[in-house]
């Protein structure tokens, strides 16, 4: 016989349950919006719109640099240099300026700074990572017309007014690999739907270096600019958060009487912790392998002086790497949505709103 007690227990756990579901299924009721258990393959309409203006942090750490490789594309839609106002969009060509949004977009997060490499001379020096975006989807609101007169590629006697546009559609996939720091190939992929009544009336603000970029501009103000602006903030912040947890890296200074001077520019030693070298490559790549220990001995705020542990002094040089154990948390950002048109039902999460 079951009693009294043990029912209330088998009642609550099912209450903790369902709570527990309904906030992992609905981001818009979730403590944090963009903290994200498990990851979703798609995002649609307002959930998909809160990504399209990220209210940035300032970070503790120094910016991490990275090399961005020429935006794959595998959409079927071609990409084309082209000024044109924003009716254009949702008919027409995919605008090659995605190149500098997204890299704008990187900017923005205040985390990332994209660098130029040299690939004539194959150097990896300049950037920690290098990353690769892929278009894999590309859905129009209207019939792509590659002549631009699209209207009349659905009937002569059809008037482009009473059209009913379908929702943007964009699908983006990120890889991260490998530059000078040494990191697993990672990968996400990421969908996202907009419809008119999903429009974000201001969208990321570009930094200076495109603020004055005619076509950015006119593409952020359609459901396929505001699309892949959605999907790439989403992509950025989850590529933030694999690399944040990432194992922060000091460097070894100089080695002198079989004592290893070391620095970092974000994080601190603790006395008597043991931390793994990895050596650098001439070309400033960090080995995949940690080459043995080091024993911090003597600290002060980001630097430490340390010992060999399973090493000959030898064996070490200056400019190798240390990883250091203590990692600072990333203050992931919140939304600022405000409704362009006035056909949406608006459900706000009012804790995260920016202030």
């Amino acid at each position: 016989m079951i009693s009294k007690t043990s029912i209330r227990l088998l009642t609550l756990s099912s209450a903790l349950l369902s709570s527990a579901l309904l906030i992992s299924t609905n981001p818009l009721i979730a403590a944090d919006l963009f903290e994200i258990e498990s990851s979703p393959s798609r995002l649609e309409n307002r959930a998909a719109a809160n990504y399209t203006y990220l209210k940035w942090l300032p970070q503790r750490q120094s910016s991490v640099n990275i090399n961005l490789l020429p935006i794959q594309n595998y959409s079927g839609i071609p990409t084309q240099e082209r000024d044109e106002k924003s009716d254009y969009y949702y008919h027409g060509k995919i605008p090659q300026d995605t190149q500098n949004l997204f890299a704008d977009l990187i900017s923005a997060s205040r985390y990332f700074n994209p660098v130029e490499s040299n690939t004539k001379a194959r150097k990896t020096t300049a950037y920690d990572y290098q990353f690769q975006l892929t278009i894999e989807r590309y859905q129009l609101p209207f019939d792509y017309a590659p002549n631009d007169v699209w209207w009349k590629e659905l009937n002569a006697d059809v008037d482009r007014w009473f059209v009913s546009p379908k929702n943007a559609n964009i699908k983006l996939s990120l890889k991260v690999n490998s530059g000078k720091k040494y990191i697993s190939s990672w990968s996400h992929s990421i969908e996202t739907t907009l419809s008119n009544c999903d429009l974000n009336l201001q969208t990321q603000p570009l930094t200076a270096k495109e603020n004055s970029n005619n076509v950015i501009t006119e593409y952020a103000q359609t459901t396929l600019g505001q699309a892949f602006i959605s999907a790439s903030n989403y992509l950025i912040l989850q590529a933030i958060h694999h690399i944040s947890q990432q194992r922060r890296l000091a460097k070894v200074i100089t080695n002198e009487h079989n004592e290893l001077f070391i620095k970092s520019e974000d994080s601190t030693f603790k006395i008597g912790e043991k931390l793994e070298l990895y050596y650098n490559s001439n070309d400033g790549i960090q080995s995949a392998l940690p080459a043995g220990e080091i024993e911090v001995i003597k600290t002060y705020k980001n630097q430490a002086v340390a010992y060999p542990v399973d090493l000959r002094t030898d064996q070490i040089k200056p400019g190798d790497w240390i990883e250091v154990s203590e990692i600072h948390p990333y203050q992931s950002p919140k939304f600022s949505f405000t409704e362009k048109n006035n056909c949406a039902q608006v459900t706000i999460a009012q804790n995260n709103r920016a202030n």
